[in-house]
C-alpha cells in the first residue's frame, strides 16, 4: 500500500551539540534523532511519532511548559514537516509510562508512522504565533 504523507510541524529539542531530537528532549527512553530531509522513524518498541497539524498548535502546546519566549528559542525549534498517518490511536510517552491516547493529547496532535523535516520555521513566526495565541486568553 502506498504511504500517503500528510503536511504538519515537529517540534524538537536542539542539544548543545546542534542534534535534533524528540520535543522531551534527550534524557528520555526512546528518543528519536531527526535529520531535515531524512525519514525519521520510532524507536525500537516505541511510538508513534507525535507531530502537530498546524503551526499554532505546536506552538501553543510547546509553550504550556515553558515560561518564556527565551527558554523557547535557546532549546526548541519548529520545523514543517510531511508525515505519513499512524492507525495507533495511543503513544507510548516513555518505556517506563503509561501510553497517552490521541483523544486525550492537545488539539492539533497527529500521530506518524514516519516523519520527515522540512524547513525550519524562523524563530519570527515561532514569536509572531506565540504573542497572538496568548493574547487571545489561550
Amino acid at each position: 500500500m502506498k504511504e500517503r504523507w500528510r503536511e504538519g510541524y515537529k517540534v524538537v529539542f536542539v542539544t548543545r551539540n546542534r542534534r535534533l531530537v524528540s520535543e522531551m528532549g534527550p534524557h528520555i527512553d526512546g528518543v528519536v534523532e531527526y535529520k531535515v530531509g531524512k525519514k525519521t522513524v520510532p524507536s525500537s518498541g516505541c511510538g508513534p511519532l507525535c507531530i502537530y497539524t498546524t503551526l499554532r498548535a505546536a506552538v501553543l502546546e510547546t509553550f504550556r511548559f515553558l515560561y518564556n519566549w527565551r527558554d523557547f528559542k535557546n532549546t526548541y525549534a519548529v520545523y514543517n514537516c510531511t508525515y505519513t498517518p499512524s492507525r495507533k490511536k495511543t503513544v507510548w510517552l516513555d518505556k517506563d509510562w503509561s501510553k497517552a491516547r490521541l483523544k486525550d493529547l492537545s488539539d492539533g496532535t497527529a500521530l506518524a508512522e514516519a516523519v520527515v523535516l522540512g524547513t525550519r520555521v524562523p524563530d519570527t513566526e515561532v514569536e509572531r504565533v506565540f504573542e497572538h495565541g496568548f493574547s487571545m486568553g489561550e
